[in-house]
């Protein structure tokens, strides 16, 4: 399931990460932006440098991209391995339907299945074992900027064992993220990324409160097993540190991980995946305990009532978040992006200026135009300008309001626009501007300066 979802998935950012793990190789890190002429000055922090290496050199192969669907299928399988591998089957299912909005070909993975080997390292008695989490970091802090996950969790290992060797641990893992090209300044890219409110109300994966289908049945089962098991040993706790703050409360696993983790979730729905490896084991503990809680002699409407319980969940999995998950594979795979426009540009040209995108389109635009450079792409939503403004807040400006959208594309000779063709205020400026369309497709419309 995770292959076909690598397979068919095209990812916005997927073509600026390949363009720049070929920079990469050819040349070393860049410094500053290389494919906006808006943000050309702005120091670039990419704290997923490693997983861009990763992709140009496995893409460069004659099918370069199954390749790298194999590859991360196997990491994303690898996750609910390292998660869940005594887990029932029919828990695993839910659990990889509920990640599957967020699989494919994209540097996350490596967060998740970090984070779950951490989990699963910081059961092991052995502190010769623990030993490594530190050289884990390294590799950790230049394929994703998630390594902050992990740090957090050490400092509850740190309270929840009662051991200051976590503590030296955390410290020697906090120092192993300064070997990255970036060194200690990697930490301003991820706490732009974490506390900017902008990202979080206009990048769907960073909104807040928005479960898909396809993840809500396993936020109500996980919530289930939460309330009928473990509800009451927070509860507790926080009754004992109301009245006694200053002492040390003994915490556990399982009352922790799964109202931290959704908090996490509905703060970002991107962090799905984060919940469902981190309860996953003490989840299927639960259902295992429920189910030998139910008499093995039962009345007919007990067992019409478990049945149908039964059938509901298998009836939502089939007809629910099976189409969900699998919707876009009766498409092609670039179907959601301006390939008419590409084709158009690489014949004729853009009349001499620039090109303005929209935002969903600029990695797309990246990688099959690279000869161009564009006004915003996925990288963008944090970054503010010399003079504090954010980038992102003059895009939503320029479609907002035709005369700062004059201003702006005659400060940047902005000759095409490749935009979503029901972006209406886009059309009438170029109605109004004496502006042809030359190329339309299911989504987007290129319109050329005359």
């Amino acid at each position: 399931m995770f292959w076909v979802v690598s397979w068919q998935r095209f990812d916005p950012d997927f073509g600026w990460h390949l363009q720049t793990g070929r920079y990469i190789l050819a040349h070393g890190v860049p410094v500053h932006d290389i494919y906006t002429y808006t943000a050309s000055n702005f120091k670039w922090i990419n704290h997923e440098w490693a997983h861009d290496v990763i992709l140009a050199f496995f893409y460069k192969y004659p099918h370069g991209w199954e390749i790298l669907a194999t590859l991360y299928a196997a990491l994303w399988t690898c996750i609910l391995f390292v998660s869940g591998k005594k887990a029932s089957l029919t828990l695993l299912i839910i659990a990889a339907f509920s990640i599957t909005p967020y699989a494919g070909i994209r540097p996350m993975v490596y967060t998740f299945l970090l984070f779950a080997l951490l989990l699963k390292i910081s059961k092991i008695k052995s502190w010769r074992v623990k030993a490594v989490i530190p050289i884990m970091f390294i590799f950790w802090a230049n394929l994703h900027g998630g390594v902050i996950i992990g740090l957090l969790i050490m400092l509850y290992f740190t309270y929840r064992d009662k051991d200051l060797r976590w503590l030296a641990i955390l410290i020697t893992s906090l120092l192993a993220t300064f070997i990255n090209p970036y060194g200690p300044a990697l930490f301003v890219e991820i706490a732009r990324t974490m506390f900017d409110s902008s990202l979080h109300k206009h990048v769907a994966e960073w909104n807040q409160w928005r479960f898909g289908n396809s993840t809500r049945l396993y936020v109500v089962v996980m919530s289930f097993g939460y309330v009928f098991f473990s509800a009451g040993k927070l509860l507790n706790f926080a009754k004992d540190f109301i009245k006694h703050p200053l002492r040390w409360h003994k915490v556990t696993d399982d009352m922790v991980y799964a109202p931290l983790t959704l908090a996490l979730a509905a703060s970002a729905t991107r962090n799905i995946p984060l919940m469902a490896i981190t309860t996953l084991d003490n989840l299927d503990t639960q259902m295992k305990s429920l189910r030998s809680m139910i008499p093995k002699k039962l009345d007919r409407i007990s067992k019409l009532i478990l049945l149908s319980g039964f059938l509901s969940v298998v009836f939502i999995l089939v007809f629910v978040a099976f189409p969900i998950t699998f919707n876009n594979f009766k498409y092609g795979r670039e179907r959601r992006y301006p390939y008419s426009a590409v084709e158009y540009i690489n014949k004729n040209g853009c009349g001499g200026g620039n090109i303005y995108n929209d935002y969903d389109f600029g990695g797309y635009l990246v990688l099959k135009l690279p000869a161009y450079k564009y006004y915003i792409d996925g990288r963008m939503p944090s970054w503010r300008n010399e003079g504090g403004s954010l980038y992102m807040d003059k895009y939503f400006e320029i479609s907002k309001d035709k005369e700062v959208q004059k201003e702006e594309f005659k400060k940047y000779n902005i000759t095409c626009m490749v935009v979503y063709s029901q972006n209406k205020s886009y059309v009438d400026f170029a109605k109004d501007n004496n502006w042809k369309t030359v190329a339309t497709d299911n989504v987007s419309v290129l319109m050329v300066k005359q």
